[in-house]
């Protein structure tokens, strides 16, 4: 059956004009992802320094030092702000999405856990600190690198992840009542290869768009505070490792 030429103008324009759009919307999506990911890594970077200025502060000045060390109050009030953050998150997770009362309790749990990373670092010389920083930075940086740039779907790992940090969080409680040091040193080491897998996965879900899951652009809080925990914890875990005590 022979097409009519008439029609194959209009069938051709068509096409051209899906394409427009399928370019269009593409563009969209991609400029959308591109300011995701600027207010990501904005809102990780005044967290860090947050947490920064604290345990500078506390390794400066002998007196603050002293008084973190020695202020059980304080201790438990920081407790108290980060696990009063968690149970409204759960329970009402849309309050991540809106605005202000995201930042608010974005603001109030980074306090809380730069106070408590800051009595930790108490504990530490201030060149294992460095030592610590230094390392942290380093791996965290490569990580990323290779998050961004590698081809293969770390995403897909999210549940083998998510056993082994339960697991993790079973071990440390049953340590609390066990006290064996070899425990610990396997412990710290594995919590440093669980989290660095995890700064692997995190970035993951928030550049890229061709992994089986990724972040919505509306939960710029929880992917912050995602890569904040993460690099948290191997901070904590390089200066538990190499760390030499006060």
């Amino acid at each position: 059956m022979n097409s009519n030429p008439e029609t194959e103008p209009l069938l051709d324009y068509k096409d051209k004009e899906f394409q427009n759009e399928k370019e269009i919307e593409s563009l969209i999506n991609d400029q959308i992802r591109k300011g995701f990911i600027v207010k990501v890594y904005s809102i990780l970077l005044i967290q860090l320094l947050i947490t920064t200025l604290f345990v500078i502060l506390a390794l400066i000045f002998p007196s603050l030092n002293s008084f973190i060390k020695n202020s059980t109050l304080f201790y438990i009030l920081a407790i108290i702000l980060i696990f009063s953050v968690f149970p409204v998150l759960i329970c009402y997770p849309h309050l991540l999405k809106a605005v202000p009362y995201n930042y608010i309790f974005l603001s109030v749990f980074t306090l809380g856990e730069s106070y408590l990373v800051a009595m930790f670092t108490c504990n530490y010389t201030p060149k294992s600190v460095i030592v610590a920083l230094i390392l942290t930075l380093s791996t965290v940086l490569s990580l990323t690198y290779y998050a961004w740039t590698c081809k293969s779907d770390f995403t897909v790992y999210g549940g083998v992840l998510y056993s082994l940090l339960s697991s993790l969080i079973v071990g440390c409680f049953i340590l609390i009542f066990v006290r064996i040091p070899f425990l610990y040193l396997v412990t710290d080491i594995f919590s440093l290869l669980l989290f660095s897998a995890y700064i692997i996965y995190d970035t993951q879900i928030i550049v890229r768009n061709d992994t089986k899951y990724h972040i919505t652009s509306e939960d710029y809080i929880l992917a912050a505070l995602n890569l904040y925990l993460d690099i948290i914890n191997i901070f904590l875990e390089f200066l538990s490792l190499f760390g030499s005590r006060n």
